[in-house]
């Protein structure tokens, strides 16, 4: 849990001044999860789970056949809407509202939570559809669409995998190793490609600084790999000539400007040199301004501890998160983390992370706060803010854009009461979290 006041006293000043600088409220969000009609226990696991960054609502996979009425036991997409609770299931066929027949991956939404994207085998979604490709549903008007296409109705030919939304689904970046979504596709790499829902057109995103196709392939997007207006997009990749820094042959994090098509090389060393590891899972916050990601370089910030990086783009600054400390927490954690992992970052940089124990103990989902610098426990069992879930959490995960809502799929039987059900359940903050920091005015 993050640091209280330590004097209610002067915090109370300082709100009578017009300005509170204490950096949590005292009570922690309580937790809720992922139910069916009725509020039933899901029968089957919940996973990937993906939080639209305007905080309402939360699409996930399942194969459990008590969520809605005519369930297949096929790992289908689903929409829980976290106020209201309502849940749609997104990949069933138009017209008769069947559920997908092969399995679905990967989902990814809109800002609004109206539109998602996701990956599948289903045959029976789009016409002609024999492989894995990238589907977007519109669930306001029901009509979903396979964005891996020539351009002409036909697929790609090769699979086409993990896709992410810009704010108001209008683009949808995806990557594939197809040949033939765009003219002259001849280097056989995974490349970066967007969807525009409006001109309905495929493009590439991934050449390199010279206009051509990449050497090398890029590595799967996560589902916040593209900002709110579309315009700016992180990837990695093992190419050559991305920008004058030339490859090394290891996955490197890049941030593409679409207004300006400018490359800009985040996981690099202070002398300009390269990662000298493997950096990926790269998610940038819907306004654009920072981008997390993972990497096991030595060599991008002297005294580096943990994984998981932050670039701002207003100032350039690459910052290494530090390690959540089990002596920092109160009361203190049983053990501090090893390592995290797969970031996800909200518009003012604070970082919700996955991180890794020695065993036994289960990984752990945890929020970082830029305003204070610390940690919060997000996976908490009901018996105390410091004490882990009793198994693992954060195998996916999700935070809105202002950090007032977040999710999780976790296998942990503690966090919520009458878990019961034995299996991986999608979790979510029950009430939006109280602002952290009161500005002056109050606005």
């Amino acid at each position: 849990m993050f640091h209280r006041c330590r004097h209610r006293a002067a915090a109370l000043a300082l709100v009578a001044g017009g300005l509170c600088v204490c950096d949590q409220v005292d009570a922690q969000p309580a937790l809720a999860r992922v139910t069916g009609s009725g509020a039933v226990q899901p029968d089957a696991l919940l996973r990937d789970a993906a939080l639209a960054s305007g905080g309402d609502a939360v699409v996930f996979v399942s194969t459990a056949s008590n969520l809605l009425p005519g369930g297949n036991d096929v790992e289908n997409i689903y929409r829980y809407e976290l106020d209201s609770r309502a849940l749609t299931r997104v990949s069933s066929a138009p017209g008769t509202n069947a559920p997908a027949d092969k399995i679905c991956y990967a989902p990814a939404v809109s800002g609004d939570g109206k539109v998602v994207a996701f990956e599948s085998f289903a045959t029976n979604l789009v016409a002609g559809s024999t492989q894995l490709n990238v589907f977007r549903r519109d669930l306001d008007t029901g009509a979903i669409t396979r964005i891996s296409d020539d351009g002409t109705g036909n697929e790609g030919n090769s699979q086409a995998r993990s896709p992410a939304l810009s704010g108001d689904g209008r683009y949808t970046v995806f990557v594939s190793a197809a040949s033939n979504l765009v003219f002259g596709d001849s280097n056989g790499m995974v490349d970066v490609f967007v969807h525009d829902a409006v001109t309905h057109t495929v493009s590439i995103l991934s050449l390199n600084r010279f206009g051509q196709f990449a050497d090398g392939s890029v590595e799967p997007l996560t589902p916040q790999a593209i900002s709110s207006d579309g315009q700016r997009v992180v990837f990695s990749s093992r190419a050559n000539a991305m920008t004058p820094v030339n490859g090394n042959g290891l996955p490197q994090v890049y941030l593409l400007d679409r207004a300006t098509n400018t490359y800009t090389l985040l996981s690099h060393a202070p002398d300009g040199a390269l990662g000298d590891g493997l950096s990926d899972q790269a998610t940038i916050s819907a306004n654009g301004r920072f981008v997390a990601f993972r990497s096991t370089s030595g060599n991008l910030l002297p005294g580096s501890v943990n994984r998981v990086y932050r670039y701002d783009r207003q100032d350039g600054v690459l910052v290494n998160i530090p390690l959540p400390a089990a002596a920092d927490f109160d009361p203190p954690l049983a053990l501090s983390p090893i390592q995290c992992r797969y970031p996800r970052v909200t518009d003012a940089g604070d970082v919700l992370a996955t991180c890794d124990f020695t065993s036994p103990a289960p990984p752990q989902v945890f929020l970082w706060t830029a305003a204070s610098t610390r940690w919060r426990l997000v996976s908490h069992a009901l018996a105390g803010s410091s004490v882990f879930g009793d198994l693992r959490s954060g195998s996916a995960s999700g935070i809105s854009a202002d950090g007032q809502r977040l999710a999780f799929d976790s296998q942990a039987t503690d966090l919520v009461a009458g878990d019961t059900n034995a299996t991986s359940d999608v979790m979510f903050d029950a009430e939006p979290r109280p602002d952290l920091i009161f500005r002056s005015g109050f606005e």
